[in-house]
């Protein structure tokens, strides 16, 4: 008897118009994504609706205000972040008043965890190398219509 409940259960949950049945506030928009996020763990948007998507393993995604993925990385540090369980590239924010034009209202701070022996994903004191955590900023610019890194200007913030 329990297994008729069960599948009863599921086949409501998972049926097309329970899930059409589904209202959003009027302020509220569906937009559709681009699959192509590897473990998404922060979402900043900008003030003109430009969508920054931050990846653990290392990459800054850039969508624009319809939702379209920019293409070129904002972007990518794979090779230094250690994304070993809880670490990785975690979080973004983007200075106060954000413009991409490589001023000083383009910085995008970036928190993540550095791996001890890049480029590997090295657990806690593996060979008494220890993770760490670090704190960058990057001004942001635009190349060929795209937003990315000035990779130049990337500095530990104080």
């Amino acid at each position: 008897m329990r297994t008729h409940h069960a599948v009863a259960l599921v086949a409501a949950l998972v049926s097309p118009a329970v899930a059409q049945s589904f209202q959003m506030p009027a302020h509220f928009q569906a937009v559709p994504l681009p699959p192509v996020f590897d473990t998404p763990v922060d979402l900043v948007f900008a003030s003109d609706g430009t969508l920054f998507v931050v990846e653990k393993p290392g990459r800054v995604r850039v969508l624009d205000p319809s939702g379209v993925d920019q293409g070129p990385l904002f972007i990518d540090l794979v090779a230094e972040v250690n994304n070993d369980w809880d670490r990785g590239l975690l979080s973004l924010e983007l200075s106060p008043d954000w413009v991409p034009d490589g001023g000083e209202s383009s910085w995008v701070y970036l928190l993540y965890t550095v791996s001890p022996v890049p480029p590997l994903d090295n657990g806690y004191n593996t060979n008494n190398k220890y993770s760490f955590s670090r704190l960058t900023r990057y001004r942001s610019v635009l190349s060929g219509g795209d937003i990315v890194a000035d990779a130049i200007t990337g500095v530990e913030a104080p």
